[in-house]
């Protein structure tokens, strides 16, 4: 179990390994769509995929490129699914980019800290449980530390399927720093007192080191 000063540290962690992972399936969409054009061609080719901010347009357009580039091949059917996933894991992103940060001192360890959608009522009942919300304890349908590890292995997955996506088209070998680290598991208890102890021989640490008021 967790207190509520761990399950922070794990919550917040868990974020920014999420957000670190999508960008990674970013970067590895623009070096697909790159990669169908000749190297005096790429500058505008760049150009033109930077100028496109909608997430789901640069799929079609990616779509699009590798269709023209390489037709019905297995490049184009082995991207079909890819994009699929994509397009479903990009609504994974935005709410993880775009739900709201809620504390439930009441909930159970781990589920203190979650990201809560904004339009969600609190007397609304759910499917899956017809219990009206009490407000003490998180809603149906948010996300607390272990659903947010659960994701970020979705996006290494993804990532992956694209890196060897341009290893098809290329024919290079994939590197692993392509897909950053192995997706872990949340913060284990240890790294979380682990952290603890730091933070606490730094404090003491520095309040050793600032002058006493007796020296005053």
């Amino acid at each position: 179990m967790m207190n509520l000063e761990e399950e922070e540290a794990a919550f917040f962690y868990a974020i920014g390994k999420c957000i670190g992972q999508w960008s990674y399936i970013e970067a590895q969409l623009r070096g697909v769509a790159l990669e169908c054009f000749s190297f005096p061609d790429r500058p505008t080719a760049e150009s033109a995929y930077s100028a496109v901010e909608n997430f789901r347009s640069r799929l079609n357009l990616i779509d699009a490129v590798i269709y023209s580039k390489h037709g019905k091949s297995k490049i184009y059917t082995t991207w079909g699914p890819i994009k699929v996933s994509a397009e479903r894991l990009s609504q994974k992103r935005n709410k993880i980019a775009h739900y709201l940060c809620k504390l439930y001192v009441h909930a159970p360890s781990g589920r203190c800290f979650v990201l809560v959608p904004f339009e969600q009522s609190r007397d609304a009942p759910t499917r899956r449980s017809k219990k009206i919300e009490d407000g003490l304890h998180p809603p149906h349908g948010c996300l607390c530390v272990k659903d947010l590890a659960a994701i970020r292995k979705e996006f290494h997955a993804l990532t992956v399927k694209l890196a060897m996506l341009r290893h098809l088209i290329t024919g290079r070998p994939v590197r692993p720093e392509e897909f950053d680290d192995k997706p872990d598991e949340p913060m284990h208890l240890e790294q979380l007192n682990l952290l603890r102890r730091h933070r606490k021989i730094h404090a003491l640490r520095a309040k050793r080191r600032a002058p006493s008021s007796r020296s005053a």
